[in-house]
């Protein structure tokens, strides 16, 4: 039998493990906010361009359970070496900051691979989603 003093003990211990843990999640990410603002005023034609001049292939990725390369019809199939990330992209979205992030992200991938697989006269291969 549980005494009214572990009860209490174990109340207190409930409440300052919850609170913790919730004092830990960001309202706001206002460095994830300006990479996603500066990602949105990025022109995916002219990026491809100075990519294609610098010789640099690769792929733009996003990562949320697994990384990937968004392409026209689903994620374009890829090696590693191949994908270059926007960093901070994940599926663990803590606030909007994040969700906008990731939103600005995927799109300018999109687009951005779909630019890049036409210059490089190559046709979307793309595996199934994970």
């Amino acid at each position: 039998m549980i005494s009214p003093k572990q009860r209490i003990v174990g109340l207190v211990l409930v409440v300052a493990l919850a609170g913790r843990g919730q004092a830990q999640i960001p309202q706001r990410s206002p460095d994830l906010l300006r990479r996603a603002d500066s990602l949105a005023a990025l022109d995916p034609a002219r990026e491809v361009q100075l990519a294609l001049e610098r010789r640099d292939h690769r792929f733009i990725g996003v990562c949320g359970y697994a990384c990937v390369a968004p392409g026209p019809n689903g994620p374009v199939e890829v090696s590693n070496k191949e994908l270059r990330v926007i960093e901070g992209t994940t599926d663990d979205v803590l606030n909007r900051d994040v969700e906008r992030l990731n939103e600005v992200a995927y799109a300018y991938a999109k687009k951005y691979n779909q630019l890049l697989l036409a210059a490089l006269g190559r046709r979307p291969t793309t595996r199934p989603a994970t």
